[in-house]
């Protein structure tokens, strides 16, 4: 569906609902956020983004020089905000909750590009409602931003070489922005690249694109250049460039550590927030059943329909591909497409044993040979190959992330948020391929349902499925609390401590302080607080040696939790679970605040 088709009744109102939907969500996880008990608070990225944000908008804070190298374009975005004067943790949450809206949006056009108006809403609103994009929607955290970018990317791509070619000039700008919110989002460069080669496949117009594309990524690279004079300006390393060169020369190699399993095992905890127990059975486990049960089920059905579509073209004598010295007939094809996959498979198992870029590499080549294949056999055959060059794409994008997630020793469930629009297709691909299996089987069974009940139970389905969706994301937005395994304290204890120590030292942004909440203390105070790990207190050789540094450094202040014994300080100051530490060489007028 391109731009003009939006202006019909039906696509219209579909939009202002999916709209409708992201604002509720976005709404009530910002209003949950802004809640000192809640999701914003209690992580160590919303604080960096902040501490970047300040500098950008011309609040220099020392220390901290790294963060110059993280994602820009939310502490850009942010920046602008604080300059006109809404200088607040609630101004990065909108806009990051913001993207939100953006990609729900986006993703129904996406979708509806292969799916039926109902269909297509119900994908969106599957999505967005996975509990780990609810819990981390609004949280100043980068994720949904850079998904939310990398499907209208896509989406521009697709209407570029369906639709009108200048569509590809919007599709690789907007991808930049989105390798701007999350470096990440350059994986999808090679996805939009597919769609532009299958577009060449069905009807021979790659080179009618080529034009197009090499000015689309011109116009990426122009959307560059800003960043990069900053980046020259004020001699700050390429940080993406940095870790791009570690992770294509290094192994991942680490068996113990690295669980290739991790997102698979994690799947229930991202569609549902919970682990399968079902001594404890509720709605989370109940839609994590339902949707990996669907899941699974449209695998079967998928791997069947492979298998019988390769058995029925299999003794085909013809000759598929006659290129000078190159000839294919159709079993050979089938050979090679079936040794792709198996390389494909082998490739995600051994992904921890050899550098992933690698990997990648060697993933792009099956899945471009696979799809070329696939197609000639197909087009040869008189079949139409839009549909299953659509699902491809979807696999591609998917695959792509998680063999490179999978192969990263840092491992997060956060980190699947920019899978769960393919994740999304799959789950209404296969509610789609389980209910076509059913209309089949009543064909057979000669006890047909006329076209009309046969839509009216498709769409049935959906409905009840958006209905459960809505009430569970919208419950969920407006009740849950998510805290981070690492938290040590409560926020709303750190930032008493901090609005204390303003008025008890008036000098305090002279002095050096510790914490291992430094990144939030930076933030709260506006100068710098030295980070140190959150458990690194934990271990008596490690505080020790963070205690004679902080001797050594001339430290006044630590802030931690309660209960520490440090060498040289003395307990100023409690609020809750927090405590102020004073260095006992220290004296001040003002001490008559600690009372």
């Amino acid at each position: 569906m391109d731009f003009q088709s939006i202006k019909t009744k039906g696509n219209l109102l579909s939009i202002i609902a999916i709209f409708l939907f992201g604002v509720t969500i976005t709404t009530l996880t910002i209003i949950k956020n802004n809640n000192l008990w809640s999701i914003g608070y209690n992580f160590h990225d919303t604080y960096l983004y902040l501490d970047y944000a300040l500098r950008l908008s011309g609040v220099y804070i020392g220390g901290y020089e790294f963060i110059d190298t993280l994602s820009p374009l939310i502490p850009f975005l942010t920046s602008i905000a604080f300059r006109l004067g809404f200088v607040s943790e609630i101004t990065l949450f909108i806009i990051t909750g913001s993207f939100c809206v953006v990609g729900v949006v986006g993703l129904y056009l996406l979708f509806k590009l292969y799916f039926k108006n109902l269909i297509a809403i119900l994908g969106s609103v599957i999505c967005f409602s996975l509990s780990i994009n609810l819990i981390w929607l609004s949280t100043g955290t980068i994720d949904i931003a850079s998904t939310a970018l990398s499907i209208w990317a896509i989406y521009l791509t697709f209407l570029g070489v369906q639709k009108n070619q200048k569509y590809l000039y919007l599709g690789f700008s907007v991808l930049v922005l989105g390798f701007f919110a999350k470096f990440t989002a350059a994986l999808v460069f090679p996805v939009m690249i597919f769609i532009i080669f299958n577009s060449y496949l069905n009807n021979g117009s790659f080179k009618k694109h080529v034009k197009k594309t090499v000015i689309g990524i011109i116009a990426g690279i122009i959307t560059v250049i800003p960043y990069g004079a900053y980046l020259i300006n004020y001699n700050i390393p390429i940080g993406f460039i940095n870790q791009a060169n570690e992770i294509a020369t290094k192994s991942t190699a680490m068996p113990p550590i690295n669980n290739i399993y991790y997102y698979f095992q994690s799947l229930p905890i991202i569609i549902g927030n919970y682990s399968i127990n079902f001594n404890n059975f509720h709605i989370e486990i109940f839609l994590e059943l339902l949707i990996l049960g669907i899941i699974i089920t449209g695998i079967i059905i998928g791997i069947i329909m492979f298998i019988k579509f390769l058995k029925n073209y299999w003794n085909q004598p013809d000759l598929l591909f006659n290129k000078i010295a190159i000839k294919i007939n159709t079993k050979q094809a089938i050979a090679i497409m079936i040794g792709n996959i198996i390389v494909t498979g082998l490739f995600f198992f051994i992904v921890g044993e050899i550098s992933v870029i690698f990997s990648e590499i060697v993933f792009f080549l099956n899945i471009f040979l696979f799809t070329f294949l696939l197609n000639k056999l197909l087009i040869n055959n008189g079949i139409k190959t839009k549909r299953i060059n659509y699902i491809l794409t979807m696999f591609m994008w998917f695959f792509t992330y998680i063999l490179f997630f999978s192969a990263h020793l840092v491992k997060g469930t956060r980190y699947f948020i920019v899978m769960t629009p393919p994740f999304a297709f799959f789950i209404i691909l296969s509610l789609e391929s389980i209910n076509n299996r059913i209309s089949l089987e009543k064909r057979k069974n000669k006890q047909n349902m006329d076209k009309k009940s046969y839509f009216n139970f498709k769409n049935s389905a959906a409905v009840i499925l958006i209905a459960i969706f809505l009430v569970f994301s919208i419950s969920t937005t407006s009740s849950f609390g998510y805290k981070s395994s690492t938290d040590l304290y409560h926020a709303e204890n750190v930032i008493e401590a901090s609005n204390w120590l303003k008025t008890y030292d008036i000098d305090y942004k002279n002095k050096t302080i510790y914490s291992d909440r430094g990144e939030m203390l930076t933030w709260l105070l506006k100068k710098e607080v030295i980070a140190i790990g959150y458990n690194s207190m934990k271990n008596p050789k490690i505080k020790d040696n963070i205690t004679e540094r902080m001797l050594n450094n001339d430290t006044s202040y630590y802030i931690g939790e309660n209960g520490l014994h440090l060498n040289g300080f003395a307990k100023l100051k409690s609020f809750g679970t927090v405590t102020i530490y004073i260095n006992n060489k220290k004296q001040y007028k003002n001490n008559k605040n600690n009372k």
